[in-house]
């Protein structure tokens, strides 16, 4: 478990992806997960839910959004 001078929080405001062929995670996606919060990302098959991780994780760039 992380200390509380470790724990982090996310925010993610107004996030879209598009991938080559126009395709994307619409419509945009906006939280906030505070320090210490768990939080379960459910959806159907091809519904985004990876690619939402994967960019808040920085692994994909985002079309728009923070």
């Amino acid at each position: 478990m992380l200390s509380e001078a470790t724990a982090v929080s996310l925010r993610v405001d107004a996030l879209t992806v598009q991938f080559r062929g126009g395709m994307g995670l619409v419509p945009p996606v906006s939280l906030h997960v505070p320090a210490g919060f768990t939080v379960a990302v459910t959806g159907p098959n091809g519904s985004g839910k990876s690619t939402l991780i994967r960019t808040c994780a920085g692994l994909i760039k985002p079309k728009s959004g923070s």
